[in-house]
């Protein structure tokens, strides 16, 4: 069971409606500090959870709509596969109830749906389900086919919120804890009635044991003053099981064996996430977890890992993971993902900013988080490069780059090389300079990055270096043939000048050169920007192994970069 969409109007910072349409995969919401996020979680929260009460000073919003006090409603749509016998149960209520209210056989639930609303009405809240073709009929909340339905949905799925910065103390203190004992039953019976018994049996032990003749003396002493009293008993203060697991300590070993409260707030955080895996394993029942900043002082790496984890609880065809972030780094690629993009207007209005599915560009997406857009811009696309965290990369300047380095690797029987690195292309080496930086912070593998001998590569290294790059360890320059040369080298230049003269002859000839200038060996071509990608097309189809000595250079470099890194690790 998921749930697949949310319409929000006039609850609190949502004035008017908004629909938000939920994917299968994590569901993202970034934004600045209070624009709505956590109003998101409360509204759900509110539909879903009978133990939510109803505030009409905080829930309303504070502006009117039209003129008339703003009507709060909150309607949530699910989609159900029937897969269980519960779930066919919830169907089958639904069925009847839509049934009774509209009074035909044309029902959501007969097409594995299920819509849920809570709502104001005359200062009352309600929560109630929608029958297709009714309007606002329903059924009243004492009717026994609206008793079952909700019993049933209730026992089909659970909502879990985690609020940001909350402890694991805070958390098993509260409603979570009932939600975790009733996995633990349904997991653990026989562990559980096992330990109740040791519980009773270790409380008899101290009463009829250790306790016994101090009872025996309260009894005789207190019966001597006052006549009346026939006994006296010795209860043992000991927590219920219940109570037990709310008060749970988690130890954590490195150097030291250290209670959780002695842990970094990001390591407590992961241990939280590993609770609602446990949670989304072993549960019969849908959950709908929704986690406020995951990513709470954890390092962008860190974050990287933890984003895998969420991806994978969100695979599960009984779990819909919602999110709030401040971080890139959290935000899923996942074709089945989504980012969606929150904000607020000049009245303070929550609005829905931009969507971002799958691995579409997430800068508009993201773009609330910065406030320099070309930043936005640069993380959105290290967000498309750092998912893949089992290779090294080395980062190019740009698309032509790539491809001239993979053709060579492929040319020069460097297939093992392709196999150990993965290749990522920039757009140009300002960005090129950023991205590196940000990969490098964001992944445990080596980066590199490979520059054009030119001014603008010389630059970008010069950035590098002031965040403690080197040439000996992360950088790649592509080598100029000879000490004499003088002009600024780029990537066409590690091709034979016959090789990139046939080439420009074949895509426009004199058209494709911007710039021609002698060289200590015959001429230098500047190609033209549009000639570029024609040209690099002819050549990676034409060029042959002779036509890469080069290359030669370049790749035995990145061997060798490769090789200290692992034997850095090693060591």
């Amino acid at each position: 069971m998921k749930l697949e969409k949310a319409t929000i109007s006039n609850f609190r910072s949502f004035g008017g409606s908004h629909t938000i349409d939920l994917s299968q995969g994590v569901n993202s919401f970034v934004g600045p500090n209070n624009c709505g996020k956590s109003n998101l979680f409360s509204a759900i929260a509110l539909a879903m959870d009978t133990s939510v009460a109803w505030n009409r000073d905080a829930d309303t919003p504070s502006f009117m709509l039209g003129g008339r006090p703003p009507v709060p409603r909150i309607e949530l749509q699910f989609r159900i596969a029937g897969t269980t016998g519960p779930e066919q149960t919830l169907l089958n209520r639904a069925d009847a109830y839509e049934r009774r209210v509209n009074g035909s056989t044309q029902t959501y639930a007969s097409k594995g749906q299920i819509r849920l609303v809570f709502t104001v009405q005359g200062g009352n809240p309600q929560r109630y389900f929608i029958a297709r073709g009714a309007g606002s009929r329903f059924l009243s909340a004492d009717d026994k086919l609206t008793r079952d339905l909700f019993s049933q949905f209730h026992k089909v799925v659970r909502f879990v919120v985690v609020r940001s910065g909350e402890s694991l103390e805070s958390l098993l203190a509260g409603r979570f804890r009932e939600i975790l004992q009733l996995v633990m039953n349904e997991h653990l019976a026989d562990q559980m009635s096992a330990a109740n018994q040791a519980r009773t049996d270790y409380e008899d032990a101290l009463r009829n044991g250790v306790l016994s003749h101090l009872r025996s003396q309260v009894t005789n002493s207190v019966k001597g003053i006052f006549s009346e009293i026939n006994n006296a008993e010795l209860i043992p203060g000991i927590p219920l099981l219940s109570e037990t697991l709310a008060n749970v300590d988690v130890q954590l070993s490195d150097a030291a064996i250290t209670g959780l409260l002695g842990k970094g707030t990001g390591l407590r955080g992961a241990v939280l996430l590993a609770i609602m895996q446990y949670l989304a394993d072993q549960t019969k029942r849908s959950l709908i977890l929704a986690i406020e900043e995951p990513e709470a002082f954890l390092h962008p790496s860190a974050q990287l890992e933890i984003k895998e984890n969420l991806e994978s609880l969100a695979n599960r065809v009984d779990v819909t993971l919602l999110l709030t972030t401040h971080s890139p780094f959290i935000l899923s690629n996942e074709l089945d993902a989504q980012v969606v993009a929150l904000g607020k207007d000049d009245r303070g209005c929550t609005s829905i900013i931009d969507t971002s599915q799958g691995d579409d560009d997430k800068t508009q997406a993201i773009s609330g988080l910065f406030r320099d857009e070309d930043v936005a811009s640069v993380i959105a696309s290290v967000l498309s490069k750092s998912g893949d965290n089992s290779r090294p990369k080395i980062i190019t300047e740009g698309y032509t780059d790539a491809e001239y380095l993979r053709t060579a690797i492929r040319l020069l029987d460097q297939e093992s090389l392709s196999a150990l690195i993965e290749i990522v292309p920039s757009n140009g080496t300002n960005k090129q300079a950023l991205e590196a930086i940000l990969l490098k912070n964001s992944t445990s593998q080596l980066v590199l990055a490979m520059f054009d001998n030119d001014m603008n590569g010389r630059n970008a290294r010069d950035l590098l270096k002031k965040f403690q790059w080197s040439e000996s360890k992360d950088i790649v320059v592509l080598p100029k043939r000879g000490e004499k040369c003088q002009h600024d080298h780029e990537v066409e230049d590690m091709w034979p000048t016959e090789l990139l003269e046939s080439a420009i002859t074949a895509n426009g000839g004199d058209d494709a050169i911007e710039k021609m200038e002698r060289c200590h060996f015959g001429k230098h071509l500047r190609l033209s920007k549009d000639a570029k990608v024609p040209v690099m097309r002819w050549i990676t189809e034409h060029a042959t192994q002779r036509d890469c000595g080069m290359w030669q250079i370049v790749i035995d470099d990145i061997m060798m970069k490769l090789n200290k890194a692992n034997n850095n690790k090693v060591a």
